[in-house]
């Protein structure tokens, strides 16, 4: 058109201009790749159309079982080995005390006991002796609270144990700003513990934070205000913040969300609307609660439907390469869903459903095969045994 330009082909009419892609696919002309703009799923090569773009399909290979004498009760994801290929550790009560099991980079995993005797029933990782190599440290409602330092290549020393009021969920997180890694435990009637690192993998006595009500089964550390010193939430019968003062010291014990006896233990941290603040999520039977964050440590808090059993577990991540954070669900039925995430807070109802070997507990993300998707792995229950499930992400 002389002296002008041509005009914009209109997703909502299929055919418009010939054969164009993009913002005029579907009817006749090609379908458009993952990234492209979509109006309806039939424009897109995958099948799926969402916020507008096409998405990548998703599919995943598995699972992988890697079994165990007993069932496990939590599972963490580090690299413990120092090849740079990324590891599973791993609790189980009396049957499985502490495992690791060491990723070959190929998405298969053997599994080693840990010098350790007890019945944990929470684990993290993290650094904590400052010598590059990643520790653990378990809560054991029998034990208090472990640490076995990794001496190189997966080898630990002997767990060092402090006391902690039956502890049975524990996070790692720098409460207090100085560069040591400090430890978070759930405890015995609604209780959070907390325990100061001194930077060499030693840690002071347990500080006991009173509950203001509710039960608490998890705990979880994160920035929920953007002070650079990790806060604490906790999960139960109820969600509840504390934030970490300047001072060393705790603001007071705040209701986030009201959950109800028996729901939301499992809780996530993420970026749910890709705005950088910390955002949380807690799954419901048949539904998945989402609080949104506004990173000065208040949440706001929106329900999405679909999920159909109550969550064990929940969890954030890209699945589909798009930039934006999906959402997991693991629940009793053997089931994992998958929500895609729109960037801005939304998730869509499950696109991708697929079964395990038995009724999930734990679930992580990490790329155990090096390709650069997130691959997932879940603890199950068959009985009076169980394992791990792997699931390899072969998107597209």
């Amino acid at each position: 058109m002389p002296g002008g330009t041509l005009p914009r082909p209109d997703v909502r009419r299929p055919r418009e201009g010939g054969r164009e892609t993009d913002l005029d696919c579907g009817g006749d002309c090609p379908r458009c790749q993952a990234g492209r703009a979509c109006a309806v799923s039939e424009d897109c090569v995958s099948g799926m159309c969402f916020a507008k773009r096409c998405e990548r399909t998703l599919n995943f290979s598995g699972p992988t079982i890697v079994p165990t004498t007993a069932p496990l009760r939590a599972l963490v994801a580090a690299e413990l080995s120092g090849d740079k290929r990324l590891d599973l550790a791993a609790v189980g009560g009396v049957g499985n005390p502490v495992l690791a099991l060491l990723g070959d980079g190929a998405g298969s995993f053997a599994a080693t006991p840990l010098p350790y005797v007890g019945a944990p029933e929470g684990i993290a990782a993290g650094d904590l002796n400052s010598d590059g190599l990643i520790d653990l440290a378990v809560a054991d409602p029998t034990g208090g609270v472990a640490v076995l330092l990794n001496t190189g290549a997966a080898k630990f020393k002997s767990a060092v144990s402090y006391f902690a009021d039956h502890p049975r969920a524990i996070a790692i997180g720098d409460v207090n700003a100085n560069l040591s890694v400090d430890l978070a435990v759930a405890e015995q009637g609604g209780n959070t513990g907390v325990l100061l690192g001194k930077g060499d993998g030693t840690f002071g006595a347990v500080a006991h934070l009173l509950a203001g009500s509710g039960s608490v089964m998890r705990v979880l550390a994160a920035d929920c205000n953007g002070d650079k010193r990790a806060d604490l939430v906790t999960s139960g019968s109820e969600v509840r913040l504390r934030l970490a003062n300047p001072n060393g010291g705790w603001t007071l014990d705040t209701l986030v969300a009201l959950l109800g006896n028996g729901a939301g233990q499992p809780i996530a941290a993420g970026d749910a609307n890709s705005d950088g603040k910390v955002h949380l999520a807690v799954p419901l039977k048949g539904a998945v609660r989402l609080l949104t964050g506004d990173g000065k440590g208040e949440f706001t808090a929106t329900v999405a439907q679909g999920s159909r059993m109550l969550g064990m577990a929940v969890a954030f991540a890209d699945l589909d390469g798009d930039g934006r954070q999906d959402l997991l669900v693991a629940d009793q039925s053997r089931a994992v869903e998958v929500w895609l995430g729109d960037g801005d807070g939304g998730f869509q109802l499950p696109v991708l459903e697929f079964l395990t070997a038995g009724a999930l507990g734990d679930l992580v993300v990490g790329d155990w095969n090096g390709d650069g998707a997130p691959d997932l792995a879940s603890t199950f229950v068959v009985g009076k045994t169980g394992g791990i499930a792997v699931m390899i992400n072969r998107r597209k």
